[in-house]
């Protein structure tokens, strides 16, 4: 039996996307993705795996920093003292340059560093021989199909296993799942595609995902555990991740205090697990969303940040959804800060309302409802009205 970690798509180098409102903790964000390295690392040797395979886009860069590759490279070498292999090719963000590295990879890394498909053999501790094919981008793409160029399954080896960084159709080296079954190998390392997904069963043809997302579309991630017999394969999704993402509800009380409001949200924040957290407000009435405007809850979310990074809280809230109690009728009472000398022609009202609605003041009713009613209400105010009934 062999025993090994698949992983794709670690983008060490990458920052956390869609989330602006958290753009001044990126910097120290960047170090979440080492801390997530570190633990495959430690998953690997605590499951005492034979090798691990790294099937592209490690870096988000193809000239990741001389900090980065540091970082990696110290990494590896703790997995060189416990004898355990590493098996690496590179992707689309990632392609292979040689010039652009500052260390030699230590003796138990094995590249594929060509775009054309290569194969490489290696013995493991308990003395099964695997023969591993592959190939590595050179460029940001490969629009031709690299399936086609696999060998047969290796006679002289115990298992055969395919690494391949591409989709099934695009320019990032598509292949078809028929082409790969027919080489025979035991199992197919994918990657590129950042959700875990399983494209076939016998033989395995697996994307892991990404071991930590980096957007909120990212949620399911991780590293697979593989364990190969000449008679079956069984791939465990293993979770990585530092930071995950998640979303938190909070159902405005009826009668609400802004003070009890903070330490409300404070409390449910403190008591999640580490992540990236989208606050969904929900039962907010008309006149609550008045005095909760998006100025206001752009206020509080960078209140709750700063909150939770002084009490050393890995949570971060990057977004406010509202869920409010709609009003089954147009309103009959126009805000108070809009005079209704303002609306002499419609197309300055449909200015103000769109302006209002951008701010969060009439979110409770749509802009066709609204520029009507204002209208109305504006020609009445102004003695229109009248000449109109008659």
């Amino acid at each position: 039996m062999v025993r090994f970690l698949h992983c794709a798509d670690l983008h060490l180098d990458r920052s956390f996307e869609g989330m602006p409102q958290l753009s001044k903790w990126q910097q120290s964000l960047l170090t979440v993705n080492q801390e997530v390295w570190q633990r495959i690392v430690d998953l690997a040797i605590e499951k005492q795996v034979d090798f691990v395979l790294l099937a592209g886009d490690t870096f988000h860069q193809n000239q990741p920093s001389l900090y980065i590759q540091n970082i990696f490279c110290q990494a590896l070498q703790r997995l060189e003292k416990e004898g355990i292999e590493v098996v690496m090719c590179f992707g689309n963000h990632d392609y292979y340059t040689p010039q652009r590295y500052w260390f030699d990879f230590p003796e138990n890394v094995h590249l594929f560093t060509e775009e054309a498909v290569s194969t490489l053999t290696l013995t493991t501790k308990s003395n099964e021989r695997v023969a591993f094919s592959g190939f590595s981008y050179c460029q940001p793409w490969i629009e031709a199909r690299k399936d086609i160029e696999f060998p047969y399954k290796a006679v002289d080896c115990d298992y055969h296993i395919g690494l391949y960084h591409g989709q099934q159709a695009g320019k990032y080296a598509p292949f078809q799942i028929s082409e790969l079954v027919s080489k025979g190998y035991d199992y197919w390392a994918l990657g590129h595609i950042h959700v875990p997904t399983t494209l076939n069963e016998q033989p395995a043809i697996v994307y892991p995902g990404t071991p930590q997302g980096h957007t909120k579309k990212e949620v399911a991630t991780g590293v697979m555990l593989v364990e190969l017999t000449p008679q079956s394969c069984h791939f465990t999704p293993t979770h990585v991740a530092s930071l995950s993402f998640g979303q938190v509800d909070y159902p405005m009380p009826v009668q609400s205090q802004r003070t009890q409001v903070l330490a409300d949200l404070m409390a449910k924040f403190s008591a999640v697990s580490p992540g990236f957290y989208q606050l969904h407000w929900q039962h907010l009435s008309e006149q609550q969303l008045l005095e909760y405007s998006a100025a206001t809850r752009l206020e509080i979310l960078d209140y709750l940040n700063a909150q939770l990074q002084c009490d050393q809280k890995d949570v971060y809230v990057y977004e406010i959804v509202i869920d409010h109690e709609e009003q089954e009728t147009s309103p009959t009472i126009l805000p108070s800060m809009v005079s209704s000398q303002t609306f002499a022609s419609e197309i300055l009202a449909k200015q103000l309302t769109e302006e209002l609605a951008k701010n969060g003041l009439i979110g409770f009713v749509s802009l066709e409802e609204l520029i009507p009613e204002v209208m109305r209400q504006a020609r009445e105010n102004l003695g229109y009205g009248a000449e109109e009934k008659e």
